[in-house]
């Protein structure tokens, strides 16, 4: 087993070298209004090195149009913390109404140089 300070060099290099995106991760906050109501925001709680990965890419007929439904693993620095209803964004990304939907993520569950997230890319 490696130990900690060889793993943590590791990290140090694989997010340089194989992470070239900076990614922001979005969630829902609630907040009390004051007046007794609640109020849902999202707000960037973090901005990290990853990666996107393509991995299904496909249409589907929705109302009168196709819209796709294109799956991606994005692949994050080991301490990032995301969850299942996460959007993530890509800084200085093209289409700046794009954004990716978390559906599964490794929850750090291991001491692997990565945290995944696999996602569904979305538009505003």
């Amino acid at each position: 087993m490696i130990n900690s300070t060889h793993l943590n060099k590791l990290r140090i290099v694989s997010k340089i070298y194989q992470l070239p995106e900076t990614l922001q991760i979005i969630r829902s906050v609630n907040e009390s209004d004051g007046i007794g109501g609640i109020n849902t925001d999202d707000r960037v709680v973090a901005t990290v090195k990853g990666r996107l990965v393509p991995k299904l890419m496909s249409e589907e007929q929705e109302g009168g149009g196709v819209i796709g439904n294109n799956k991606y693993e994005i692949v994050m620095e080991s301490d990032a913390d995301v969850r299942v209803d996460d959007k993530i964004k890509k800084v200085n990304d093209n289409f700046s109404e794009r954004y990716y939907f978390v559906i599964n993520t490794d929850g750090n569950a291991t001491e692997g140089l990565f945290t995944t997230a696999e996602a569904i890319e979305r538009y505003n």
